[in-house]
């Protein structure tokens, strides 16, 4: 009775997905930005930021979006924020409302240009639970953790493909390098954020055959 329990918790633990709230759209193979935490402050990092509205009374609790990197190098963590009040045009971070390092994993997706050693994966991973409010408008920042001194790596431009919430493609995305500098990307970048992760209804169907098989050892 138990091992048929711990199997069902075990599964329940690592099936899950990610409802997004916001997600800006998929690659549209057209640019990319860099996006990037590097080590030991070895040469420019830059956090790409895009504008969100959090249409949900659930708390946040993942990331998504489409990332740029070389296929010999391992991207398995992003550095991530939450802000209000940014404003490009004065130059204003705004407020931290939250920020964070996540372990992420990635898909690939194809070749980002031809003669290039870039390619484009699919990003997903898990943050700190944070309560934000419903219609409220905040800033999602991203910058990959640079494995190594030497790689290149970004966020992907979209048009909205695919898209999900609001605001999408409105060119209101920006960046920040290490030295505090803005600039305007002047494009969209894939990004998004969503609720927590939940267990599949798959999952749940296998704890309930669970439960019911337990019932009737107890009942014989």
């Amino acid at each position: 009775m138990k091992l048929i329990g711990m199997g069902a918790l075990a599964l329940l633990s690592t099936a899950a997905f990610a409802t997004p709230v916001w997600y800006n759209g998929d690659d549209d193979g057209i640019s990319g930005f860099a996006a990037l935490t590097v080590p030991n402050g070895f040469g420019a990092g830059f956090t790409q930021y895009e504008e969100f509205t959090w249409n949900s009374a659930s708390n946040a609790g993942s990331i998504m979006g489409t990332i740029l990197g070389t296929s010999s190098v391992s991207i398995t963590q992003l550095n991530w924020e939450i802000r209000q009040g940014m404003d490009l045009g004065t130059s204003n971070a705004g407020t931290l409302i939250a920020s964070g390092t996540s372990n992420i994993n990635t898909t690939f997706v194809s070749n980002w240009a031809p003669n290039t050693s870039l390619d484009v994966y699919k990003m997903t991973g898990d943050i700190t639970s944070i309560a934000l409010s419903n219609g409220g408008s905040y800033f999602l920042g991203f910058a990959i953790v640079s494995p190594s001194a030497n790689f290149v790596g970004g966020i992907t431009t979209t048009s909205g493909a695919n898209s999900v919430g609001s605001p999408v493609n409105n060119d209101n995305a920006f960046s920040i390098n290490n030295s505090g500098g803005f600039g305007s990307t002047g494009a969209d970048l894939s990004m998004g954020i969503g609720t927590s992760t939940v267990p599949e209804p798959a999952t749940f169907a296998v704890v309930g055959l669970g439960a019911i098989a337990l019932l009737r050892r107890r009942r014989k």
